[in-house]
């Protein structure tokens, strides 16, 4: 007798159109192979949760690297959820090619609940379209993926050497390196940044300018070619490694969108050039990422692996970052917060109105009223009741009154067609702004590793937060960026935030940095402990963007309420500049030092 999984999943898969039936045989054939293929994982002491087993194999999976799996795997994945239980979609070890997507993702799971997609030791995945995510996890709960390689061919960037240089004439001649496609491929052809990798002993390229563009390209020979740039080489340019990419291919890895709950652990994505390593948005309950790298392959000669290590925003639950590694990626390692909203009128004292972006408010938020012109809270007050307007705006109740100055089109405020500043306007705008504390989530990010190429390791904006035992090393900017980012209109500050036994390595910028940026009078980030954490080498360069101040390991600014302890203090880089201190508290109170090592305690 068919038990009922069996029963589900063939009703699953005649409504589904996946296999036409032409004969009674076959059904009876289709219902034998389904009956002997759902492996039960239950033992006796769970014995009435059995786990159902579907092979992508099983499904058409021929696992070669050349032939399109895609088919498979949404049979496969379609089918587990459709069951509607505990279920486990098992990808023997081979390689998978993914040519057609299933929706957002190459893999998506959606609507799923207590659904396992796991790979064996040596399962690679390899996706042919760079604009989509790898896996993609939508609106489900309970869900994890594991024991996966995952990899994008072809490349979205391309590398190789630089054989000769003409400065008057703004041109250089390359050798393409083996194995990478031509810079007028498919994807390569609309790619303008020519990145240059002037020190051999650095992890990154040429920071000293903006880097050059490529005018036009002219081949020469097959594998060689001539750049016309937008600036003259630089004479150092010689004989150097080359990268060609822009971050302009939007698929990241493993994104966890609208759900709670997940895990994702022992991953390797090597991204291929296309977008970060991780994506969490809009997520609850606990999202947990371990073992989770973002690198290259080992042993390979990529100069670049993603665009970045991964980004966590408008989350209301935990997010935990266990056991991670970013290496070989452009921006941020670990950026998490919330937005800023615009304020649009004030209708009394209590009540405001909001632009709606993805803020998921909630009764009982602690909300802050920034001034956009001091960039410091103004007021806070707890949300008592919200609306979702028809014309996508939120009507905000709080508990006490809101002074609301520059509303958006209040009189004063600056004018987009005549600012000449340089930067976004929309961090010089003057328009009052809403930060909600919940809406950022709570992150804890423990015994990583980061390596940036340009941007900071981890940009924290959450509260009641831990950053512990980690390893920073040969990142441009800074190594730990605390506080909001106004010119992204990324919210919080932060309070209660712990940053204790990590490692900082060749950090050219400031290797944590606390503060709110241009602001002379804010004090919003609070009760923050720098505790147990060695820094050494720091400050070789001038780290490009926020980055701090060079030589300084610990930049205190904005802050009310930091306590540095047990902290070592390494000599800095022998080219950081002379006069330079280990730690600088600037528009900040109640800061303490206590058993530090080569600082002057209870001194700047």
């Amino acid at each position: 007798m068919l038990n009922k999984h069996t029963i589900t999943l063939l009703k699953i898969i005649y409504s589904n159109n996946y296999i036409k039936m032409k004969t009674a045989s076959l059904f009876l054939l289709t219902i034998f192979l389904l009956y002997n293929s759902m492996d039960s994982f239950a033992t006796p002491k769970d014995a009435k949760e059995q786990i159902i087993h579907f092979n992508v194999k099983q499904f058409g999976a021929i696992a070669d690297g050349k032939t399109d799996d895609s088919e498979a795997f949404r049979k496969a994945i379609t089918a587990a959820i459709g069951v509607g239980e505990k279920s486990v979609v098992f990808v023997p070890a081979g390689c998978y090619k993914l040519d057609v997507p299933m929706g957002r993702g190459m893999l998506e799971i959606k609507n799923a609940k207590n659904l396992v997609l796991k790979g064996e030791k040596g399962t690679l995945l390899i996706s042919s379209n760079p604009t989509k995510h790898m896996i993609n996890i939508d609106s489900s709960s309970n869900v994890v993926v594991r024991n996966f390689e995952l990899d994008r061919h072809p490349f979205v960037f391309t590398q190789g050497m630089i054989s000769k240089i003409d400065i008057p004439t703004k041109t250089v001649e390359v050798t393409i390196d083996e194995g990478y496609d031509e810079p007028d491929s498919k994807f390569l052809a609309k790619l303008k940044s020519f990145l240059v990798f002037v020190d051999p002993k650095a992890d990154t390229w040429d920071h000293s300018r903006w880097w050059p563009q490529i005018n036009s390209r002219d081949r020469i020979a097959p594998m060689k070619w001539k750049f016309t740039l937008s600036v003259e080489p630089l004479q150092n340019y010689l004989g150097k490694r080359f990268l060609l990419w822009d971050n302009t291919y939007k698929g990241w890895g493993v994104v966890t969108n609208n759900s709670r709950d997940c895990l994702v652990e022992n991953i390797r994505y090597y991204g291929g050039g296309a977008d970060a390593g991780i994506g969490i948005w809009g997520c609850g309950g606990t999202i947990t990422y371990k073992n989770f790298m973002t690198g290259v392959p080992d042993g390979s000669s990529r100069l670049i692996a993603a665009a970045g290590g991964s980004q966590e925003f408008e989350n209301r639950g935990t997010i935990i970052f266990d056991s991670c590694d970013f290496s070989r990626v452009d921006d941020d390692g670990f950026n998490m917060g919330t937005s800023y909203v615009k304020v649009l009128k004030q209708i009394d004292s209590k009540t405001i109105v909001v632009e709606k972006l993805n803020t998921p408010f909630a009764v009982g938020d602690t909300i802050t009223l920034w001034d956009w012109f001091l960039k410091k809270a103004r007021n806070e007050a707890v949300l008592v009741n919200f609306t979702i307007n028809y014309d996508r705006t939120v009507t905000l109740v709080l508990d006490k009154a809101m002074e609301v100055i520059h509303p958006t089109g209040s009189v004063g405020l600056p004018v987009k067609s005549e600012y000449k500043g340089g930067g976004r306007f929309e961090e010089f705008d003057g328009i009052d702004r809403i930060a909600d504390f919940q809406a950022a989530g709570k992150s804890i990010i423990r015994n990583c590793r980061f390596q940036n190429m340009r941007a900071r390791g981890i940009l924290c904006k959450t509260s009641n937060s831990i950053i512990e035992n980690n390893t920073f090393y040969n990142t441009h900017m800074t190594a730990i960026l605390v506080g909001p980012e106004f010119y992204w209109g990324e919210a919080p500050a932060v309070r209660n935030l712990t940053i204790r036994n990590n490692h900082f390595i060749n950090i050219d910028g400031s290797c944590i940095n606390i503060g709110c940026f241009n602001s002379d009078n804010s004090y919003d980030n609070k009760n923050i402990l720098i505790e147990g954490n060695v820094f050494e080498n720091y400050g070789a360069k001038g780290g490009v963007g926020i980055a701090g101040i060079q030589g300084t390991a610990v930049l205190i600014r904005n802050a009310d309420g930091v306590v540095l302890r047990n902290n070592i203090f390494k000599p800095s880089a022998p080219t950081a500049p002379k006069d330079s201190k280990p730690v600088v508290i600037e528009v900040s109170k109640n800061v303490i030092f206590e058993n530090n090592v080569g600082i002057i305690n209870n001194l700047k």
